[in-house]
């Protein structure tokens, strides 16, 4: 047993000469992902009472400490300074971290069977939604891995890919792990394709990217398959206890579908005319395609902007001193500017320079069709990009954050029905702020000899 000097909760800010017992649990570097070179390296302790504390090592410091810390091993660490803990992007909760000093000495020991092998933090997965936005502290989730994609490369050159893990409470989560986070993923996956797998995900951001929920890697996410620890007991002796034998066997899939919907999951390659006349067959409810169109006019019609709620999207009603959703039964504490144009032919000067840039833009727009879509002749767009790979960008840089994919807009389409071509299709959007949606018309090189095309605006 360690004396109170060497216990973290013993630590004080009044002196330099901290001198604490712990297991190394987590190391890793954060990287600029423009100049790719490491920021600094982190640490986090455990002790043998279960808690747990972050170091940040500079660069010019890791000659002297790097290659004496192993993770997994146990030291005693002496001459460390407290110091209060960063204001955000937090791997662990807590108010202090430590500062390794020119004078601090690390000394290995192998006294180390008091101190666990393993921390996390980890949320229910209703508690991580309500974190979105939330940058003080990041997530750390647990759960049965039930689906993986392949490694994708996305339009702006990075590599990702996504899991889907299920609780004891048979809620979903989709996680997008990148880079160098999906290389290893997919490096350790083959060890665990034939048996139930279970992960525990550190260090990650919540997300709503269009309108859907997940949770983004960082460069502090590690990933744990199935360790010898209290939250992955439990979720085994939940889960298995109530699934047929060898059901939910970790499953490549090619698209994640959150909500348990009856469709395939290959995106299928459609033209602009195949969707317009699509059918769904048998039971499905609704197909997933992608078209690959060039957007050749934007047109205002409508107005540049309206009121949103900021639940739903959806516009408000009322008076300018008092508006409501009538769609929402709470109502939103606040609003937000959804920016919509309608296609129809405009003077381009109508149009703000930076939008009416897309012109012009070959797009890959990935839509789904339902059978009520198809009857209205509305159709939902998920995502688009300008490569196949999907428009979802990595959350952890501000450059990325900029040219983060659009929400999700929907389309309709009319026909003239005295020439049996398409004159129009009107795409509905609505978004944020810094998502500036915009109302398209849309040709593909199977549609343009007949004067087949497709619009986007506002619902």
């Amino acid at each position: 047993m360690s004396n109170d000097n060497q216990l973290i909760r013993g630590l004080t800010m009044e002196k330099d000469d901290n001198s604490i017992k712990v297991r190394l649990i987590r190391m890793w570097d954060a990287i600029n992902r423009n100049t790719k070179l490491i920021i600094n390296r982190n640490l986090i302790l455990l002790d043998e009472e279960n808690e747990d504390i972050h170091v940040t090592l500079r660069v010019n410091q890791f000659d002297q400490f790097t290659n004496k810390l192993h993770v997994g091993d146990t030291y005693i660490i002496t001459n460390v300074k407290v110091v209060p803990a960063a204001d955000s992007y937090k791997p662990i909760p807590g108010k202090n971290a430590l500062n390794f000093q020119r004078k601090t000495i690390i000394k290995k020991t192998f006294d180390n069977s008091t101190i666990p092998t393993y921390k996390f933090h980890c949320l229910q997965f209703d508690q991580a939604k309500t974190r979105v936005g939330n940058i003080i502290n990041l997530i750390d989730v647990a759960g049965k891995l039930i689906e993986y994609t392949e490694l994708q490369t996305t339009g702006y050159g990075s590599e990702k890919m996504e899991i889907l893990l299920e609780n004891q409470r048979s809620e979903t989560i989709k996680i997008t792990l990148w880079e160098d986070k999906a290389k290893t993923f997919i490096a350790e996956i083959s060890n665990y394709r034939n048996s139930h797998t279970y992960v525990i995900v550190t260090g990650t951001l919540a997300k709503n990217i269009g309108r859907q929920f997940l949770l983004s890697t960082t460069s502090s996410t590690q990933i744990y398959f199935n360790i010898e620890h209290p939250v992955i007991m439990d979720l085994k002796e939940t889960l298995e206890g109530r699934k047929v034998a060898g059901e939910d066997i970790p499953k490549a899939v090619s698209y994640i579908q959150i909500g348990g919907q009856d469709i395939p999951t290959d995106i299928k390659d459609m033209t602009i005319v195949e969707i317009l006349d699509a059918k769904l067959e048998g039971n499905l409810k609704d197909v997933l395609c992608l078209t690959k169109a060039t957007i050749t006019e934007i047109i205002p019609n409508f107005g540049w902007y309206y009121i949103a709620c900021n639940n739903c999207f959806k516009k408000m009603k009322g008076t300018i001193e008092k508006k409501y959703c009538a769609q929402c039964p709470n109502q939103p504490t606040k609003t937000t500017y959804a920016y919509m144009v309608t296609v129809k032919e405009a003077s381009p000067f109508q149009i703000p320079i930076a939008v009416n840039n897309i012109i012009g833009k070959e797009c890959i727009f990935q839509l789904k069709l339902t059978a009520r879509n198809i009857d209205d002749g509305q159709f939902t767009v998920m995502k688009v990009t300008e490569s196949k790979a999907e428009a979802e960008v990595d959350p952890n840089t501000s450059d990325h954050e900029r040219k983060s994919h659009p929400p999700s807009i929907t389309t309709k389409h009319t026909k003239k029905r005295n020439a049996g071509t398409v004159d129009e299709v009107t795409k509905n959007t609505a978004g944020t702020s810094h998502h500036k949606n915009k109302s398209i018309k849309l040709s593909d090189e199977n549609t343009c000899s007949k004067n087949e095309t497709g619009t986007v605006s506002e619902e």
